[in-house]
């Protein structure tokens, strides 16, 4: 009868990855947003310069952007996040109780650790915090980088803006900001599974690791696909690597 279970709780789980899809393409909306205003903010400082150069009052100008810019990714972020987490790990605790709590007490962490989306490493040694400023660190290198190629090949600051306007700054951050995105959904989720696992762990045999398979699966993801791991492993949970999409569900043991 646990296997039956434990397919019945695949199918369910599997089903509702659907909705972390949607988590993220909310997500994703709202950052390619704050980018869109960020670039436009950009454009006009420079735009906006006089003699045709940037003083230092508009160099400042274009840190404080950035400041602004990174914060309000990190804010925007954390806080769906946190819904995310808190939903999650609801949806977890939920579905055991549907398949087994006839016959088991499954125990429902109530205390969600923000922790997990505010502190821990979501892949590797990288946090959130970590993540956004590493991104915005690297775009005011390849705007310094545009603003002196500029001025090199005689452009004014209006076409300079112009680039900057369209995206050409920010094309690299906004792709990096999905992976960004994609891997923190794919850790918090993993993670907030692992706390239901954690205290239900009597019950359980471990955790499956469960691979989306197709043309963009990697080689570890698909190596790891469907095997079986303790509950106390946690170097094998997802994301095994940025943009992950894996998951896991738990296996619950024979009633016997």
């Amino acid at each position: 009868m646990a296997d039956s279970v434990n397919i019945e709780l695949y199918d369910k789980i599997v089903d509702n990855a659907a909705m972390t899809r949607m988590y993220e393409d909310g997500l994703h909306d709202k950052v390619s947003g704050l980018y869109d205003d960020h670039d436009s903010r950009m454009a006009n400082i420079i735009g906006n310069a006089n003699k045709g150069k940037l003083s230092a009052a508009e160099q400042a100008a274009i840190d404080l952007e950035f400041v602004n810019h990174t914060s309000n990714l990190y804010v925007t972020s954390s806080r769906d996040l946190l819904s995310y987490a808190k939903n999650n790990i609801s949806f977890m605790a939920d579905t055991m109780k549907s398949k087994v709590g006839k016959l088991f007490a499954v125990d429902t962490p109530y205390r969600i650790a923000d922790d997990i989306v505010l502190s821990k490493p979501l892949y590797e040694d990288m946090t959130l915090s970590m993540g956004w400023r590493g991104i915005s660190e690297s775009e005011r290198k390849r705007l310094d980088q545009v603003i002196r190629a500029g001025f090199a090949k005689g452009m004014s600051l209006d076409d300079i803006a112009l680039a900057v306007r369209r995206g050409n700054v920010s094309k690299i951050s906004r792709n990096q900001a999905s992976g960004l995105v994609r891997t923190a959904l794919t850790s918090v989720g993993a993670q907030t599974d692992q706390q239901v696992y954690e205290a239900n762990s009597k019950i359980l045999q471990g955790y499956q690791y469960i691979a989306v398979l197709d043309s963009r699966t990697t080689q570890i993801c698909a190596s790891r696909d469907g095997h079986i791991y303790p509950v106390t492993d946690k170097i094998h949970l997802p994301p095994a690597h940025w943009w992950c999409r894996s998951k896991t569900i738990p296996i619950v043991k024979k009633y016997d």
